[in-house]
């Protein structure tokens, strides 16, 4: 089995104010009932479900990419979500670890290492990296 290094979540932030609040949202599970009720080969007939996302082995390394560009259907544009998102020193994934990987993993915190920020429009810009010196 090969080991991961590196987990890459893509986190929205329109309608969301921080990384705890976009998690909650990418991690939240759908319950599929009635016409939409998936075949259970088991029980031989359609069965509610809950259709959603875990983690199960936190790499060394997790990082987060910020949803900032949309479309608007209307225009059939794209445009940069220039909304305020807070970020804090360290991300607690202990809530999105299935049951194994909370026995595997019992420190599941993050420490923040780095920001990428892009300045500029959809179409164009630079990205400026702030990254913390491990003396």
């Amino acid at each position: 089995m090969r080991e991961e290094k590196f987990l890459d979540i893509m986190l929205q932030v329109k309608n969301c104010i921080n990384v705890q609040d976009s998690l909650s949202k990418f991690f939240v599970f759908e319950k599929l009932d009635g016409s939409n009720q998936l075949f259970c080969e088991n029980c031989n007939e359609k069965t509610d479900t809950l259709k959603g996302q875990r983690i199960t082995k936190l790499p060394p390394i997790m990082t987060f990419g910020l949803a900032r560009f949309d479309i608007d259907y209307e225009k059939w544009e794209r445009y940069k979500v220039n909304d305020r998102f807070e970020f804090p020193l360290e991300v607690d994934l202990r809530d999105y670890l299935d049951a194994d990987a909370m026995e595997q993993h019992p420190d599941s915190v993050y420490e923040l290492k780095s920001i990428i920020i892009h300045r500029g429009g959809t179409y164009g810009g630079h990205y400026h990296a702030y990254i913390q010196d491990e003396l």
